[in-house]
């Protein structure tokens, strides 16, 4: 199902649904913003129409008659941003400037041939696991500019999409600790730092993602029902600006149950009055690059511990509570890691299941 335009609206008026927009048209002469307000729209299909009308005739207005990539690009990424979360618009623009705009930034849109789209795609797939990403990317700047007749056609639509990169996935069927290494491991961070254990243990109880986890605040704790509100993370917008955000996806805004070990240990560690469980001494949140330094110095306190990334701990939550008892399903597990898609859940389950299908092979070689 195609996603939807997140500044159409719906709204109530005298007891009907409706739709309404504003849409960015550019800026005047003066450099003053234009924009335009739209009501009334019985559907959001008829939203959708107008809003696509107005913004491609807004942008048509500025454009230049002889489009290059690069051009459309600007065109186009400006009406984009202001339609997702920071980080996403981070990531997109990370994804034209390394991989788009060096092989077509400054060729006349219109004069870019299947076969040309075809080679890059291809050598693309040999260096970049996520290629279909950025192949789309730019399947979606031609759709654009289809819409805004600098280009007939969109040859992204002609190619042959390569079926699979030559380059290797990580394997993260390891990245995760069984529960004796998972017990050394906050053993070690015990005696590294007090905070460093508070973090990991509550990554390893909580399934938290890093950056939800950084994002805590002491009002997000509730001892009384046992849970810990989601419902923002940390992470990059555009420039480089650093601040609070909503989660990854919907499926991200949850609570998750607060044991009473994590409880006891909250509540040790809760010592001033900042409002942020993990903060500077300025009282700011910290960078998403620090629990990365904390898990180096626990493995320079054991060098023998084997070593895992920040997300295998969310693995090793997965796995501990699949594996502690099988009427655990996976949906539930989907809810408290907050995935949007069973998919992702399935795959730390079936990694949990062969390990237990191991257990039992040990038991019945024991047995005969």
């Amino acid at each position: 199902m195609p996603k939807r335009n997140p500044a159409i609206k719906k709204y109530t008026s005298r007891g009907q649904t409706k739709y309404k927009f504003q849409v960015y048209l550019g800026q005047d002469e003066n450099g003053k913003s234009i924009n335009t307000t739209r009501s009334g729209f019985k559907s959001y299909a008829q939203a959708s129409a107008a809003y696509n009308r107005l913004k491609a005739q807004g942008l048509a207005a500025k454009a230049p008659k002889k489009a290059t990539i690069e051009e459309v690009w600007s065109l186009w990424f400006d009406s984009y941003k202001g339609g997702v979360k920071e980080s996403s618009a981070n990531k997109t623009l990370t994804s034209y400037r390394v991989h788009i705009k060096p092989a077509f930034g400054y060729k006349r849109i219109s004069s870019i041939k299947t076969a040309t789209v075809q080679l890059w795609a291809n050598e693309l797939a040999t260096k970049l696991v996520n290629y279909k990403v950025v192949i789309r990317l730019l399947g979606t700047l031609f759709e654009f500019a289809e819409r805004l007749d600098y280009c007939k056609a969109n040859p992204v639509k002609q190619i042959i999409m390569p079926k699979a990169t030559s380059r290797p996935r990580r394997d993260i069927s390891t990245n995760y600790y069984n529960r004796e290494e998972l017990q050394r491991f906050l053993k070690d961070a015990k005696e590294v730092n007090p905070r460093i254990y508070t973090f990991f243990l509550l990554l390893a109880t909580t399934g938290l993602r890093k950056g939800e986890a950084l994002a805590l605040d002491w009002s997000d704790i509730d001892y009384g029902q046992g849970q810990i509100s989601v419902a923002k993370t940390l992470a990059y917008g555009l420039g480089g600006k650093f601040g609070v955000q909503p989660p990854k996806t919907k499926a991200g805004i949850r609570t998750v149950p607060l044991t009473d070990q994590m409880a006891a240990v909250l509540k040790d560690y809760h010592s001033d009055l900042c409002p942020h469980l993990f903060h500077t001494l300025d009282g700011d949140y910290l960078r998403l690059s620090k629990p990365d330094q904390w898990l180096q110095a626990v493995y320079k306190h054991d060098p023998d511990l084997r070593q895992i990334r920040i997300h295998g701990f969310r693995h090793t939550f997965a796995s501990l509570l699949i594996t502690a008892d099988p009427s655990i399903k996976p949906t539930d597990v989907q809810a408290i890691l907050g995935h949007e898609s069973i998919d992702i859940t399935m795959e730390i389950y079936m990694h949990a299941t062969q390990e237990g299908q191991q257990n039992v092979k040990r038991v019945l070689n024991k047995l005969f």
